[in-house]
């Protein structure tokens, strides 16, 4: 039996208004075909595709290069990125921040002097990784950072400080802010670190300590010696009383 009504519509429907019907429709699948298909944000392991070597490998982030791109390219690499909403050159305080595509801060990049200079660090904001993700990825550091420091004021307790470093890959990881710094430290797989990136170069470390990372404390940072006990590579100027727990104030 034939679909009278079918028809009926047909006959009593100009062309042009079905052309448009159609021509809609196909813009509605199209659409709904783009919508499902993920965006960067949406991927998972967006955060960490860094231990991946995407997509680029350390220094590099995000085709970003410290030592290498300059803080306008900087911009504008931001800017055309995906994940990130808005970035901004900051000129005064030597440095660019963004926003990821959530609204939340990003991070910032930092360069000296002029904008058409050569970037120095970058310090994304990123939830922490295991510091056992980031040796499968590229193997153990060459060198670390372990101290524990008095208080300014008496009885105000002792503060502790971790930093893992690779020299030649312009990485560094530092313990979350989330971690109390009167806290001892652990070492181990499972360590939370963030992770920053800096222009490797012969002899990088005075460089590192020196730069916006704000690695102080330079004398204390050895050699990487395998997984210990953070006592072992502790140091603290006062021969280990203060790592031991044994410094009782003045």
């Amino acid at each position: 039996m034939r679909n009278y009504l079918a028809v009926g519509m047909c006959h009593h429907f100009p062309n042009n208004l079905l052309l448009a019907l159609t021509n809609i429709l196909l813009i509605t699948l199209t659409v709904l075909s783009a919508c499902s298909t993920p965006t960067p944000t949406q991927t998972p392991d967006w955060r960490t595709r860094w231990l991946k070597g995407v997509p680029c490998a350390p220094p590099c982030w995000e085709d970003i290069t410290p030592g290498k791109t300059t803080a306008m390219e900087a911009l504008q690499k931001l800017q055309s990125n995906p994940l990130i909403t808005s970035a901004e050159l900051m000129p005064k305080y030597g440095g660019i921040i963004w926003k990821w595509q959530n609204g939340e801060e990003g991070g910032a990049i930092s360069f000296r002097g002029e904008a058409k200079n050569t970037i120095d660090e970058i310090a994304p904001s990123l939830p922490p990784v295991r510091l056992g993700d980031v040796f499968s990825a590229y193997g153990e550091p060459s060198h670390i950072q372990a101290y524990a420091v008095p208080g300014v004021d008496i009885g105000s307790g002792i503060y502790y400080g971790l930093s893992v470093i690779y020299e030649n890959k312009g990485i560094v990881l530092k313990l979350p802010n989330t971690q109390s710094p009167q806290e001892k430290p652990l070492i181990n797989a499972d360590t939370p670190m963030n992770v920053y990136f800096f222009a490797p170069s012969p002899g990088g470390l005075p460089s590192v300590a020196q730069g916006t990372l704000r690695l102080g404390y330079r004398e204390f940072i050895v050699p990487w010696q395998g997984i210990r006990d953070f006592d072992f590579y502790c140091g603290d100027g006062m021969d280990g009383k203060v790592c031991r727990g044994e410094w009782k104030g003045n």
